[in-house]
């Protein structure tokens, strides 16, 4: 089911707080957790002496040093949180897809050891990004050793990547097999300003068909990893969410430990497909005819695809959040102003942003090609894009020839080559 925005007040900046995080502070302990052979997961612990455990593991960019603040602040509300570095236990370096090292059999280890050293009834597992993918893996390995024990009680997951691999362009995207195998209630924390929010639904319907009751907490114009951004990095926006982190993890765990739970896991036998990861970058596509496209620009003219026929059409996805979209563009107003008399054209499709956060944009960044506006994303959904930037090249047929999962320096010889080979087959001069 999909939560109402919370509202919740917080305890603001001052001395009470501050001799509250003073007088917390001291409260943390390290230990490390023997999960077999050699491997021992470090873990800073802060105790509390409610019954309920919240095992937090990290995304692939590892534990950030705000976490901890989060993990003081919990503990007020009884909850205990054990903060666990993975990296280091299993000896793997912090970086883009590192979390898929981490090894299923030795969490479902942690999962049975926290237990018993904190003595705790109820365990929570609290993750971020692609640190879903082994906290979900392990999940269903844990309930497969217990069926029916009703210790783990579900998880917390801030804006999760549960994707088998790069999601190929014009193709639907496959999900890791344990989404189909998890029944265990999941409480997701969704910002707003993430290219997971774009898909949050879908995932969301697909844990349901497999039988978890699936909460989603919308964060409206806060950013991914709003929870553990410094201080310095952080939007007004980002940073009242932030504030609100506290209480909303609290009402996710007691909704969570009082949601019906499974008693044994989903059956079947998990089949694992090795999935080809799509690489960044520009690439040949097999001939094949775009989704329609009509949609309106700025000034609210309609634009059709069909209406290019006869040109090479750069069709790019993008939204004002997304860093490597920003980063994108200079280089296309620079292929803009080269092939600006040649059968050539660009659509730079906003995905899912009100026309009034685009203006704002467009005031601060020097965009010099048309900006056309998919606000209920369902062009979007139709092109079959799971990432921002998405870039489609598609030729004077109407035919996608090339296409880019993320940014492409469009300026570059090699893809001006390309640009240019396609250009030259309309025949112009």
């Amino acid at each position: 089911m999909m939560m109402p925005r919370f509202a919740f007040k917080f305890l603001k900046a001052g001395l009470p707080f501050l001799l509250l995080l003073m007088v917390n502070s001291v409260l943390a302990d390290n230990l490390t957790v023997s999960v077999g052979g050699e491997d021992e997961v470090p873990i800073i612990r802060y105790p509390s002496d409610g019954d309920t455990l919240i095992l937090w593991t990290p995304s692939s960019f590892g534990m950030q040093p705000p976490a901890r603040l989060l993990a003081q602040e919990l503990v007020f509300d009884k909850l205990e949180v054990w903060l666990a570095d993975l990296h280091e236990a299993f000896f793997v370096s912090r970086g883009r897809s590192s979390a898929d090292q981490f090894e299923p059999d030795k969490l479902v280890v942690l999962f049975d050891r926290a237990l018993k050293i904190s003595g705790k009834k109820n365990l929570l597992l609290l993750t971020s990004g692609d640190g879903a993918k082994p906290v979900l893996r392990a999940a269903h390995l844990w309930q497969r050793k217990h069926p029916g024990n009703p210790a783990l009680h579900g998880m917390i997951l801030f804006h999760p990547s549960l994707y088998a691999g790069r999601p190929a362009l014009g193709e639907e995207a496959r999900y890791i097999p344990e989404v189909d195998r998890t029944n265990l209630p999941v409480f997701i924390i969704q910002p707003t300003l993430s290219t997971t929010y774009l898909r949050v639904t879908a995932l969301q319907k697909r844990l349901q068909q497999a039988g978890s009751e699936v909460y989603v907490h919308v964060v409206d114009g806060a950013r991914d990893g709003y929870h553990v951004r410094p201080e310095e990095d952080l939007s007004e926006t980002d940073r009242e969410a932030k504030e609100q982190l506290s209480s909303l993890v609290r009402q996710a765990a007691l909704l969570l430990k009082h949601t019906s739970l499974p008693t044994i896991p989903v059956a079947g036998k998990i089949d694992v497909k090795p999935v080809a990861d799509t690489k960044p970058g520009l690439r040949a596509i097999t001939f094949r005819t775009p989704p329609p496209l009509a949609l309106p620009d700025m000034r609210d003219r309609m634009h059709q695809l069909s209406d290019y026929q006869g040109k090479v059409v750069l069709v790019s996805f993008w939204a004002t959040w997304c860093p490597p979209c920003v980063k994108e563009m200079p280089s296309i107003n620079r292929l803009q102003k080269k092939l600006g008399r040649q059968p050539f054209a660009i659509l730079g499709v906003n995905v899912g942003e009100q026309k009034t956060a685009i203006e704002q944009f467009l005031k601060n960044v020097d965009v010099r090609f048309p900006v056309v506006r998919d606000e209920d994303r369902k062009t979007y959904e139709a092109w079959k894009i799971y990432v921002v930037p998405s870039n489609f090249l598609i030729d004077a047929k109407g035919a996608i020839r090339y296409g880019s999962v993320g940014a492409v320096e469009w300026d570059s010889p090699e893809t001006l080559g390309i640009v240019e080979g396609l250009i030259a087959e309309t025949g112009s001069k």
